[in-house]
């Protein structure tokens, strides 16, 4: 008898879904102009991402999904996002707020959520912006908040809150402030806009307000780093760098479709009176340098986590170093992806510079990405003590 070991089951899985995120490339890339414009997917790309089940990838098998580690739905945010930013940034809010609900909700929210073959989609930031009362069998909840990513088309929206009696925050049973996050039904929050941007517009990360309602306990969990309800290793990360994981995918994303793009004109293009770039001595250094820098950064990026998800799958948690590890590997691969996309627009010329262009487009869009608390450069600050306490060894 053969057995199937996470290696393989790893394989299986990005055969399938990288095969599923190239088959909607095409759609994507089309509908690229369209998103930007309403400021959220459109019909055709949600329809093909509903179709392709994609935001239920890392849900576990038991509540209909199918359980995909967290490496291997990196590379489908990835994928998604090389094809356009703003729909790659979309689904990797609502595929992890998906994720984070199945980590850490217990089973009744959930069999509400998935009752009868749902497919529900989620969206939502967890920052503590709201109130909650306590009540009788709950919370009277209410907050606004801001950056609802792909919220538009959501079913299921969460919030943070500090949990008050008295106009005071009240403390849980360690001392700490009582700090939730709750999931309350798209019915029950109202869209506030504000969203222009420059870059990402299409990712629909509306302002929003979760107007005052009642909330069962089963609902949410504590917040800032809540213990996993399952033993799924991927939500053995923590909180933060699981939901922050994503925004490296996508800076990856957009900076490897920047770099396809330029080298298709690179070899067409030319200024008056100088040689064609292709031939200039100058670019062809850089472009070996920042493709290597490029493979270097997603190496990184995709090692740690891979390393991360190994530790949880053989000693059930990660560790505090690894958790750092994550935060340091999103931050650094943002800020390189950054530097090549404005690299390959700088030598695009007039090609990046009219709209409609694809190039233009990541420049806009990686601009914004560089803009998340997650990818502050304070992160890096937060990151070194562990790093130096390491290095000592």
């Amino acid at each position: 008898m053969t057995v199937r070991t996470d290696a393989d089951r790893q394989r299986e899985d990005r055969e399938l879904w990288m095969g599923r995120a190239r088959s909607m490339a095409g759609l994507i890339t089309a509908e690229a102009t369209g998103v930007e414009v309403a400021g959220t997917l459109t019909e055709p790309v949600l329809r093909a991402l509903r179709d392709a089940d994609v935001f239920w990838a890392m849900v576990p098998e038991q509540f209909g999904g199918h359980d995909v580690d967290i490496v291997v739905a990196l590379e489908l945010i990835e994928e998604i996002s090389r094809a356009d930013g703003s729909v790659g940034w979309s689904l990797m809010a609502n595929m992890t707020g998906a994720a984070a609900a199945c980590a850490y909700l217990p089973d009744d929210a959930l069999e509400t959520f998935f009752a009868g073959g749902a497919r529900p989609i989620f969206a939502g930031m967890l920052s503590p912006k709201g109130t909650a009362t306590a009540v009788d069998g709950g919370f009277t909840l209410s907050g606004q908040y801001q950056f609802g990513s792909g919220i538009a088309h959501s079913d299921w929206v969460a919030g943070g809150v500090f949990v008050r009696d008295g106009g005071k925050v009240t403390s849980r049973p360690s001392g700490e402030p009582d700090l939730r996050a709750f999931y309350v039904p798209r019915q029950g929050v109202n869209l506030l806009g504000n969203w222009d941007v420059l870059g990402l517009e299409g990712t629909g990360s509306f302002d929003y307000e979760i107007v005052e309602q009642f909330v069962s306990e089963e609902f949410g969990f504590w917040l800032p780093d809540p213990a996993a309800a399952r033993p799924n290793p991927s939500f053995q990360l923590g909180l933060v760098p699981f939901g922050g994981s994503g925004h490296g995918a996508v800076a990856l994303g957009i900076a490897v479709r920047a770099f396809e793009e330029l080298t298709q004109v690179v070899h067409e293009k030319r200024r008056p009176g100088m040689p064609g770039i292709i031939e200039q001595q100058l670019f062809l250094h850089d472009y070996a340098e920042k493709e290597a820098e490029l493979q270097a950064a997603r190496a990184f990026f995709f090692g740690v986590f891979q390393s991360a998800l190994e530790a949880a799958q053989s000693n059930g948690h990660v560790t505090a170093l690894q958790r750092q590890r994550l935060r340091q590997a999103v931050t650094y691969c943002t800020k390189v992806a950054a530097e090549i996309v404005h690299w390959c627009y700088t030598w695009s010329g007039s090609n990046g510079l009219r709209n409609p262009s694809p190039l233009g487009r990541c420049l806009r869009d990686i601009s914004a990405a560089t803009q998340h608390m997650f990818v502050d450069p304070n992160s890096m600050v937060s990151v070194a003590p562990d790093l130096l306490a390491d290095w000592k060894r």
